[in-house]
């Protein structure tokens, strides 16, 4: 179906759509709980809204504005977001706090660093989640192993270490192998997986991203909410999947 005279764009409509219920694991109230851990970085700084004018003229409608995420914490990337919140959720378990109420500086407090030290996590990458991951480790005071699959570039498993304390292996797998892998590897060695992918049995933690990255939803109806919109239009670039979730 086209939508626009020009013949600029087309859209396929999904005739397989059905209603979706979320059992409020991604409601207001789970988003705010993600954005307060955010806020409480150091980093955190709200990320901009810019506004493609040229572009929009050239379709025709009104405006065009794209969430800037490559200005997100030092990563140039929106995938922190759920890696650093899924282990906040992690380490309130490991510790007994709620995470509805619990901050930062109470998981930082002297009493509990040798238990997050102790805590090591290992996940499968191909860049923007394993360097997340590996960040968010060093904040918290964790160990982190990263896996990444084979054809990787070296520079990218070096951007990896360079965020934070992770040890860095490019495997000879594919990408689902290595996740397999990472799978195998935190079972062997008592490691929390904290991957971007769910499947039948680990779902529990990927949810946990995917609520990570409702920090981007909120900030954007924030800021949309101080503009008159007439029907606005949301586009995302789905990735693996997790961020059509949100």
């Amino acid at each position: 179906m086209r939508i626009f005279s020009n013949d600029v764009m087309e859209v396929l409509i999904n005739k397989g759509l059905r209603e979706f219920r979320s059992d409020g694991c991604f409601d207001y109230n789970e988003a705010l709980a993600a954005k307060k851990l955010h806020e409480s970085l150091e980093a955190y700084q709200k990320t901009p809204l810019v506004h493609l004018d040229g572009l929009a003229k050239k379709l025709q409608i009104s405006n065009i504005m794209v969430k800037d995420e490559s200005k997100r914490f030092s990563l140039n990337a929106f995938k922190g977001l759920g890696g650093s919140y899924a282990m906040f959720r992690i380490i309130c378990e490991v510790l007994g706090l709620d995470y509805q109420t619990a901050q930062l500086k109470d998981l930082l407090q002297d009493k509990f660093k040798a238990t997050l030290q102790a805590i090591e996590f290992v996940t499968a990458t191909d860049g923007n989640h394993g360097k997340g991951v590996s960040w968010a480790a060093g904040i918290f005071g964790c160990k982190a192993h990263v896996y990444m699959p084979a054809g990787s570039q070296e520079v990218r498993a070096e951007a990896i270490r360079n965020a934070g304390p992770a040890d860095v292996e490019i495997t000879k797998f594919n990408y689902d192998d290595t996740v397999r892998f990472a799978k195998s590897q935190s079972e062997a060695n008592g490691w929390y997986l904290i991957q971007d992918t769910a499947w039948d049995g680990y779902e529990k933690i990927p949810t946990w991203i995917i609520q990570g990255y409702l920090t981007m939803i909120l900030e954007t109806v924030e800021e949309l909410g101080t503009k008159k919109l007439n029907q606005p239009m949301f586009f995302y670039k789905p990735g693996s999947g997790l961020w059509l979730a949100v």
